[in-house]
């Protein structure tokens, strides 16, 4: 399989009072920026992004039908074992599906609104049923909402899962809180049957300042909100629904962003569910069934 190479294509921009959108639906219905209160609340996309379509460089994207990498080259579904090859030339194996790489059609648009499909028919080498998929960006004076939602296409039963992977702005003194439970270890295969467990110096359920932290992991049992301190008292809350409950957070050393990305399995879903670990949060979904979540990035609250 070739890897995806989408357009960037037109630049959609939503307006509600100060707050701003800008999306590519032809580019894996990427996020250029998202600011509000005359400040950007994402990294916006740079030059890089836009003349590489680097997808690790724009403001946030969605994740269908998986989020995370899936390891070993594939996932088996009943009696068949499905190869999956990487999808990104920057990554070992296939991650995060394939909503990222594809192109979305318009469906509806608005000043403040843009609703987005995607019929997805499989290839050799990538996620092999078909899926039906929308998602809908909004937004407030205050917020951006999104709506996602995943639909089996397929005469088959599949596996399914849903998640978003926004790029927070980082400054000095950033403080992260959110209430968990447990945590899940470092990616790998050989971590897959490993269960989440307490990490020390991993606790945001005080909250914590983000400097010096370095962090990749998968937190189990969050209360579906995060906020995002910053100097001065402004303040970034990520509010999800109940479908999301899990909470992935990356905090790299080089750069200055945070992803706190709220998703509905573990990386490695389809072979933890496979495997039977305990919590992987992979949804079956037989065919017509679907898989639905909504979440909001709000300055000084929620919009969820």
């Amino acid at each position: 399989m070739e890897f995806q190479r989408p357009q960037l294509g037109e630049i959609v921009i939503l307006r509600c009072g100060d707050a701003s959108l800008a999306i590519a639906p032809a580019c894996g219905a990427r996020v250029l920026s998202f600011a509000a209160g005359g400040r950007d609340v994402l990294r916006p996309a740079g030059e890089r992004a836009l003349q590489k379509l680097a997808p690790y460089d724009f403001a946030a994207f969605p994740l269908m039908p998986y989020s995370g990498p899936i390891f070993g080259g594939g996932f088996r579904h009943g009696a068949t074992f499905y190869p999956l090859e990487r999808n990104l030339s920057a990554e070992g194996d296939a991650v995060h599906g394939e909503a990222w790489l594809r192109s979305w059609t318009i469906v509806e648009q608005g000043s403040d609104r843009l609703r987005l499909r995607l019929d997805y028919e499989p290839v050799e080498g990538a996620f092999p049923f078909a899926w039906h998929g929308e998602l809908t960006y909004r937004l407030s004076p205050s917020a951006l909402i999104v709506d996602m939602e995943i639909r089996n296409a397929s005469i088959h039963s599949m596996p399914a899962g849903l998640g978003f992977h926004p790029y927070f702005v980082r400054e000095p003194q950033t403080r992260l809180s959110f209430a968990h439970g447990d945590v899940w270890p470092p990616d790998s295969p050989e971590a897959m049957l490993v269960p989440p467990m307490p990490i020390e110096g991993l606790d945001f359920n005080m909250g914590r300042d983000l400097a010096g932290l370095v962090a990749d992991r998968c937190f189990e049992d969050w209360a579906r909100t995060a906020t995002l301190d910053y100097a001065g008292g402004r303040k970034v809350t990520l509010t999800a629904s109940v479908a999301f409950g899990k909470l992935q957070l990356y905090v790299p050393w080089y750069d200055d962003y945070v992803c706190v990305e709220p998703v509905t399995n573990t990386n490695d879903g389809f072979n933890r569910a496979r495997a039977a670990v305990r919590n992987h949060g992979v949804v079956i979904l037989g065919h017509g069934q679907s898989l639905s979540g909504s979440l909001s990035i709000s300055v000084g609250g929620s919009d969820v």
